[in-house]
């Protein structure tokens, strides 16, 4: 067998240059950065803190040394034929030594390298050094020597090196351009051969087999005959192998096998089926002696992307095991600035926070990366399907001869490495380039970079998966990239634009992969990177962590539209959050009516890489804002909502009540109306039958306030209640004036907390309407699983507290909890019944 020694953990690194600010050998980390290791040694404040981000710039104008010594057995080298250092990861431009020999170069940070260093390696202690010459040099150097200015946004170097886009700042993030070994390293033994590649592709996939195609990529350093055990297991334990006798050459050679399963079971979306996985194994074999093995997990399952053109245009429809699915999720940005840190146990949260609020769908932004191995595991296993970008955006790129055979590398290890995850459903080509060149820069001659999305890309997938449909950006489609007609399309005319959230009524897209609304992040986040004297509206900090151009100013206008303006940052925060969840509910609603005409909804988005002001749903430490719990609500299975009479969701105007079911089988239930005065006083109820069909969305039941003898609509609001079976499937809330001229009462509510096992049990009742119940606690740590309700007279909202810590007792909790409400947004203590 091969042997493996890893290269992770402590290192040695400083800084290289005359009159370094950081003197002498430091203690560092593998995987890790340069900044996280300043960090750890005390000789940098905490980048997320305050405005320390603006005191670091020289950590990216400076070169870096790491290094470390290993132990290699003599007997290790013993007949041995090949030893590889390997790479996972170079951020980005890095020179390698191995006991002072140079075994080569690295400039870009989305693929591994490997280096051949058998005849430098020595038994027992070797020595390893890496440098790395700063990113921000190198992308200056070649900007100043273009001829071309290649126009991009933020910084605008960046386009000259394949490094993360968003490290150098970006409307959500920080300009934190760092460096580092940021991803496993490890020395490999090859004694006569290695697997260096595995690619699982479904030939047939019926309910009675499925035939399954692996080709195994085999590097043999000797000529001679191997056998290979190729084996898929299913879940229940049965294993389905195949042998194949194979002559090697000396070489890199693919190996096939063909391996049939009886009744197998499919890997489905959430919420459409069961996530099933197959183990996959294979061993290479020579006289019965192992040589290398290899492990994987696939699901079997077909995707298609549906074009079919019509009177508008040309639909853009997923259809998975040949059934349409309404995509229902957001777009992913990296986690961290500093990548290494975000272990998989904080990836396996934060997709689980999105299946937790019905998502199907994460699109992997082309400014970030191609994700951690943990990302896609955790989205296999979860159902979440993944629209991969490559990583460009919002840029022109250069077309040079060296640049693109390192994007033609960068993208065919990319598709290799995560070819055989069943949640991968598309790979797309970059992201606005497209309608940059459409709308945001003056016409010339020459669209620098369409060689890569309409060339270089497209080859590479047709060449390594043929079966996975290829898309070449984000918006595309139609004579306009960005047409609501064709493809799909990124719609920013309510926040970028300044249009108020109604507008989102009037778009119809056929499928809206970018839309979003801005909010704050929670409030125990804010005391985290603030001081105290930085907690007020607008100070120097705050200002600091909101990158979006005017993003406060934005927020106001928003608030002023429709919420009334705060007077406080603990208001701002909240009555933020709430205009994000409503302003994104509209949109949802609207489209997810819509179906099959707009057939998916991916907004902007679910995650963020440090403390800000952003269109994040979660915020960067896992803490779920106003638009988590109105996502969970807007995306469940079968929704309930209203479709005003017009494109204008206020005015005494009928309402037509709308299900939309996503579900295999035809809906059966009942839709309660109920209208209510805000004080409490019920005026109308009325239950209709309703019958929906499977995947559909359809009108059941209307409200005419002229005939409920509503005439007063700052004092009325109407609820919607779907009930299958005896089980309440959703629940909606429409006022018929915007929030802020609704005469709210301020109820007093009712709270009763109980002690579980591993939980505290809330039940929240009032006598009045309340709406965006908004529960905090600030000693503990933890999650509501429902927060930002509406409360309506006789309802008992049940939910519940799960603490990520120490669990409290009911009474520290109850001293703890606070409430806000739009009739009191100013933070206050519950008191305890």
């Amino acid at each position: 067998m091969n042997n493996v020694i890893s290269l992770d953990g402590e290192w040695e690194f400083k800084q290289a240059g005359a009159g370094p600010r950081v003197r002498g050998w430091q203690s560092g980390m593998v995987p890790g950065t340069v900044h996280t290791d300043l960090l750890a040694a005390s000789l940098i404040e905490d980048p997320f803190y305050r405005c320390n981000e603006a005191e670091l710039l020289w950590v990216e104008q400076a070169d870096w040394i790491y290094r470390r010594t290993f132990e290699v057995p003599r007997a290790q080298l013993e007949g041995l034929r090949a030893a590889r250092l390997v790479f996972e990861g170079l951020d980005t431009f890095a020179t390698i030594r191995l006991n002072g020999h140079e075994v080569g170069r690295a400039d870009n940070m989305f693929h591994a390298w490997r280096y051949e260093v058998l005849k430098h390696l020595r038994a027992g202690r070797n020595t390893i050094e890496v440098v790395f010459r700063s990113a921000r040099q190198v992308a200056e150097e070649r900007a100043a020597g273009s001829k071309v200015q290649y126009r991009s946004s933020f910084f605008e170097p960046r386009v000259f090196i394949r490094k993360a886009q968003y490290s150098g700042g970006w409307d959500w993030g920080p300009r934190l351009l760092t460096c580092g070994l940021w991803r496993p390293v490890r020395l490999v033994l090859i004694r006569e051969a290695q697997i260096t590649n595995v690619c699982v592709r479904t030939r047939s996939l019926t309910a009675r087999k499925a035939v399954e195609q692996v080709d195994v990529e085999v590097e043999s350093l000797v000529a001679g005959s191997a056998t290979l055990r190729v084996a898929m297991v299913c879940p229940a334990g049965k294993v389905h192998e195949q042998l194949v006798s194979a002559r090697l050459k000396k070489g890199i050679q693919t190996v096939q096998a063909v391996v049939t399963i009886p009744e197998p079971r499919r890997w489905w979306p959430a919420g459409m089926g069961e996530q099933v996985l197959y183990d996959v194994q294979v061993v290479i074999e020579a006289d019965d002696e192992p040589l290398d093995v290899y492990q994987d997990r696939v699901g079997l399952r077909t995707v298609e992307l549906v074009r079919k053109k019509d009177g508008r245009g040309e639909s853009f429809a997923f259809r998975v095991n040949g059934r349409s699915v309404f995509c229902k999720g957001a777009n992913w940005v990296p986690p961290d600035s500093f990548l290494p840190r975000f272990t998989p146990e904080l990836y396996r949260q934060r997709v689980a926070d999105a299946r937790q609020a019905h998502m199907n769908m994460l699109r992997v932004w082309g400014g970030g990366i191609y994700e951690s191995p943990a990302f896609y595991r955790v989205c296999d296993e979860l159902g979440l399907m993944v629209w991969q970008d490559f990583m460009f955006a919002c840029a022109e790129y250069p077309e040079d001869g060296p640049l693109l055979k390192s994007i033609e590398r960068e993208a065919g290890e990319a598709v290799r490495r995560l070819r055989n995850h069943p949640s991968v459903v598309l790979w797309c080509g970059n992201n606005e380039n497209q309608w940059g060149y459409d709308a945001w820069w003056p016409p010339r001659p020459k669209r620098y970079g369409e060689v890569i999305y309409d060339r270089v890309l497209p080859k590479v997938c047709r060449s390594l998966d043929p079966d996975r449909p290829y898309w070449p950006g984000s918006p595309y489609g139609g004579p306009m990239a960005n047409s609501p007609d064709s493809g799909d399309q990124h719609e920013w005319s309510v926040w970028i634009f300044w249009g108020n959230p109604e507008k989102y009524l009037q778009n119809k897209a056929r499928f809206v992969s970018e839309f979003g609304f801005q909010a704050m992040p929670t409030r125990r986040t804010v005391s985290e990177f603030t001081a105290p004297a930085d907690r007020y509206l607008f100070s120097r900090v705050l200002d600091a962590h909101n990158k979006c151009e005017d993003g406060h100013a934005r927020n106001l206008k928003f608030l002023a539209h429709g919420y009334g303006v705060p007077r406080d940052l603990d208001e701002y925060v909240y009555l933020s959050q709430v205009s994000q969840a409503d302003a994104i509910k509209l949109a949802v609603e609207h489209w997810r009516r819509r179906w099959p005409a707009t057939t998916g909804a991916l907004y902007w988005q679910h995650n963020d890489c440090w403390p800000v002001a952003s269109w994040s749903a979660v915020d960067s430490q896992g803490r779920r804002k106003g638009l988590w719990y109105a996502t969970r609500r807007f995306f469940a299975p079968s929704l309930v909502s209203f479709r005003p009479a017009d494109d204008n969701p206020y005015g005494l105007k009928d309402l037509d009540v709308w299900v939309t079911h996503d579900g295999a089988e035809e809906l059966h239930g009942e839709v309660e109306l109920a209208a209510w005065t805000v004080e409490g006083e019920l005026l109308e109820r009325r239950v209709q039958r309703c019958r929906v069909p499977a995947d559909g969305s359809c009108k059941v039941a209307q409200c005419r306030p002229a005939e409920w003898a509503i005439s007063d609509p700052d004092r009325v609001v109407v609820q919607a209640r779907l009930t299958s079976g005896g089980r309440v499937l959703s629940t909606n809330v429409h006022s018929f004036s915007p929030p802020k001229y609704v005469e709210w009462p301020n109820a007093r509510l009712q709270v009763v907390v109980k002690a579980q096992e591993e939980h505290l049990a809330l039940e929240v009742t009032s006598a009045q309407v309340v709406r965006a119940v908004c529960l905090t606690v600030d000693r503990w740590d933890g999650h509501f699983s429902d927060n930002f309700f509406d409360l309506t007279p006789g309802q008992r909202h049940r939910l519940r507290w799960r603490s990520a810590g120490k669990m409290p007792s009911v009474a520290e909790f109850q001293r703890d909890l606070h409430v806000q409400t739009l009739a009191s947004p100013t933070r206050r203590r519950v008191e305890p019944k």
